[in-house]
Formats: structure tokens, sequence, C-alpha cells
């Protein structure tokens, strides 16, 4: 690691990051936060139709372009922000409420 990282949030205790597999937890876990609320805002969700590439019982919605691109440039931010500190190609952000297909 080039630096002693820590990461401090809003409403949480102080995080020391020592590694990239501690530093994928936190951005994965601030990541599905910033997704929490996406279906109640209006226009970054839609409900699935038939053209999707996912079969009906696979997903009930879809992020919209507009949510995909805040989507992106969080992403983008967080590597941005590991790369500091890591091999961009070892970071990885995941959630449960994101899938590619």
């Amino acid at each position: 690691m080039k630096n002693k990282m820590i990461i401090e949030r809003r409403g949480h205790a102080r995080i020391e990051i020592k590694n990239v597999d501690d530093f994928n937890d936190v951005v994965s876990d601030m990541f599905d936060e910033f997704l929490e609320d996406f279906r109640t805002r209006e226009g970054l969700t839609r409900d699935w139709n038939e053209d999707d590439l996912f079969e009906e019982d696979e997903v009930q919605w879809m992020y919209t372009q507009a949510g995909m691109r805040l989507i992106d440039r969080y992403i983008k931010r967080m590597k941005k922000i590991g790369g500091k500190y890591f091999d961009e190609d070892d970071i990885e952000l995941s959630s449960a409420k994101f899938i590619e297909p």
C-alpha cells in the first residue's frame, strides 16, 4: 500500500484500510447505500419489459440511462480514489442491487 488510508463516513466509525480487500468491502457497502433510494427517485429506474436482456423472473425493474450515468460516475470516482492507494484493476464494487447483463 502506498499510504495509510482512513475512510470517514457520516454516521459510521472511522475505518482504517489495510489492503485492497478492506477497500473493496467498504466501497461496496457505500455503493449499496448509494443505490438504496434509486427506486424512490423519479427517472432513475423503470419497470422490466420483454425487450430487456433479462428474463421476467430474474428482475422486476431496471436502471434508466440517467441512473446508469450516476452509477458509472460513482464507480469511476471510487476507483480513482482507490487507485491512489491500490492497483485499479484490483478494485471491485459490488451490490445485490446492481447486476450487469
